[in-house]
């Protein structure tokens, strides 16, 4: 077990924190998540998909189909937002959200009409991290929303995903593909829980792929005529990061972030085919933080971090962009350090700091492949991100404002 800490530590430190942190429950506000600063409010509604041509493969009666429980936020002219975090905590297990969920208030509106207008939104899917759930990205979602985009989430069921109920009730439970037991031999660890995270990614692409073709075959009914899934976008968090740059390979993703996730899946070989724009803490905080007797082995493995970075970029066919934000934790790239007002290690940045250059560059980023945008933004919005470090690789050439 304390050979998977470091694991965990370096590739999705989630795992574990999660459970560190529900005692801090009492801590949380009402309202973390900041006001969405775009000209429109925020919609919320939710829906369970089951693909009928696959089976599920975390559980072993044949006969379950893959399910998933799906939220989209959509722009709404609507302005009462107090939506829950989560309406039902009880489908969360013992997560930290099932201890929060009912208290804390996003900024969204359950059930609200979709804007005012003709105007057809791009569309994003976000993908969650191991351990985590669908609503875990708010408090970019909803800036993300409320300047022009419609986001959906599929809760990738299994033992990755923090909630244990579809919508109905009815209870889930996996029982086959269960991560691998840990073992004395660290670098055996490794191996194996990246060979199983490597599976993950499959399966969640696959799970991202159906829903995008539900989407685009016009399945949501209130989003007709609102929603352009011609503009689609995907961006994660960890795991869901690396799911997000696996699915750059699919021809109907224009643009892909991932979000302080590790490198895994078909990319590092092929490439990516849409534009990539990867956000992470700074690598080199992990090998400081190690404890002497395992500093080489969590250096190794973030060389290999590296490796991986440089390979899929190099045989990447568009832009691959690299930010780097020193003093950020991976946690700050979700909702947890918003939920638990839990206390910052020296030298580390604000939680707001860090989240408000997430979601500033991630805007700009899909707003110039999904909507026409300025590469002039997104370069003004690193350079407006001083603390960060921004490594650039352009092979597209800039897009031509309409007249």
């Amino acid at each position: 077990m304390k050979h998977r800490f470091f694991i965990v530590a370096v590739f999705f430190a989630s795992i574990l924190a999660t459970a560190s942190l529900v005692g801090c429950a009492s801590a949380a506000p009402e309202r973390p998540f900041p006001p969405p600063e775009g000209p429109y409010n925020v919609g919320v509604r939710e829906f369970d998909l089951v693909d009928t041509s696959r089976s599920d493969p975390f559980t072993r009666d044949e006969g379950d189909r893959r399910q998933l429980t799906v939220q989209v936020w959509y722009p709404t002219n609507a302005s009462d937002g107090e939506a829950p975090y989560l309406p039902r905590p009880g489908e969360h297990g013992n997560s930290i959200e099932a201890a929060l969920g009912s208290v804390i208030k996003t900024n969204a509106t359950q059930g609200a009409p979709v804007a005012d207008g003709t105007e057809e939104f791009p569309v994003l899917i976000y993908v969650h991290g191991f351990g985590a759930n669908r609503q875990n990205a708010t408090f970019a979602v909803e800036q993300l929303v409320s300047r022009g985009y419609v986001v959906l989430a599929a809760e990738h069921f299994g033992p990755g995903s923090a909630t244990v109920r579809f919508l109905d009730g009815t209870p889930y439970r996996a029982d086959a593909l269960l991560p691998p037991s840990g073992s004395d031999d660290p670098v055996a660890d490794t191996r194996s829980f990246e060979a199983y995270l490597g599976q993950l990614v499959g399966i969640w692409s696959a799970d991202v792929a159906f829903l995008a073709t539900h989407v685009q075959a016009g399945r949501l009914d209130f989003l007709r005529g609102h929603a352009d899934v011609q503009r689609l976008g995907v961006f994660g968090t960890s795991l869901g990061g690396a799911v997000a740059l696996d699915m750059a390979r699919d021809p109907r993703v224009k643009a892909a972030i991932n979000l302080d996730g590790t490198m895994l899946g078909r990319v590092i070989e092929t490439g990516a085919d849409a534009p990539v724009l990867f956000i992470h803490h700074d690598f080199a905080q992990d090998i400081a933080g190690a404890p002497p007797k395992y500093a080489d082995f969590v250096s190794a493995s973030i060389q290999r971090q590296r490796e991986n970075i440089l390979q899929a970029q190099a045989r990447s066919r568009a832009d691959w962009h690299v930010l780097t934000i020193p003093g950020s934790e991976h946690l700050d790239y979700s909702d947890y350090p918003l939920l638990t007002q839990s206390g910052r290690a020296p030298g580390r940045l604000p939680v707001a700091r860090v989240q408000r250059i997430v979601s500033t560059v991630s805007l700009a980023f899909f707003d110039e492949h999904l909507k026409g945008g300025s590469r002039q933004d997104v370069l003004a919005a690193t350079t407006a991100s001083p603390e960060a470090r921004f490594e650039p690789l352009f092979r597209q050439p800039a897009a031509v404002p309409a007249p």
